[in-house]
């Protein structure tokens, strides 16, 4: 469960020493489209805490629905990275990224840091969706996107 927004963020499960080892072979990227401040470091320590390598920690574009995106055929890993998760997902397949790379979007229907009282449904028990389109209306002249997602260097 998540206490706080700092030095307090504890996984919902725990995690078994070869269940780290595993873990520790994907890379995960936790983008923020909440609009809740800190809810990418925290979610993203949580997962650091369940043994996976960090990615890239930022803000995206406002989404209503928590997004799990994978390389084609990996599937497993992104139930693997879900199921260290506290709130509901859906799963894309995203070609730009690697075997053993996730990218979690945090939707406005991922629960708010110390919301969630340990007994959460792990996500990954929801059938995949199409994918969200995230507004291109709003977005300044010369922004580049991949998918819909601004990219940021």
């Amino acid at each position: 469960m998540i206490e706080g927004l700092s030095d307090s963020v504890q996984g919902p499960y725990e995690v078994s020493p070869q269940q780290a080892k595993a873990n520790s072979k994907v890379t995960v990227s936790v983008l923020n489209a909440a609009g809740v401040d800190g809810m990418a470091g925290d979610v993203s320590e949580q997962l650091t805490m369940a043994g996976f390598g960090e990615g890239k920690v930022a803000n995206a574009l406002p989404l209503t629905e928590t997004v799990i995106r994978y390389a084609p055929g990996d599937m497993a890993t992104a139930k693997r990275v879900a199921s260290n998760l506290e709130g509901p997902a859906t799963y894309e397949v995203d070609s730009s990224l690697s075997k053993r790379s996730v990218t979690v979007l945090l939707g406005e229907d991922y629960p708010p840091p110390g919301t969630v009282g340990g007994g959460a449904t792990p996500a990954g028990l929801l059938a995949a969706k199409p994918k969200p389109k995230q507004p291109e209306d709003d977005l300044p002249a010369g922004t580049i996107t991949a998918d819909g997602v601004t990219c940021v260097n």
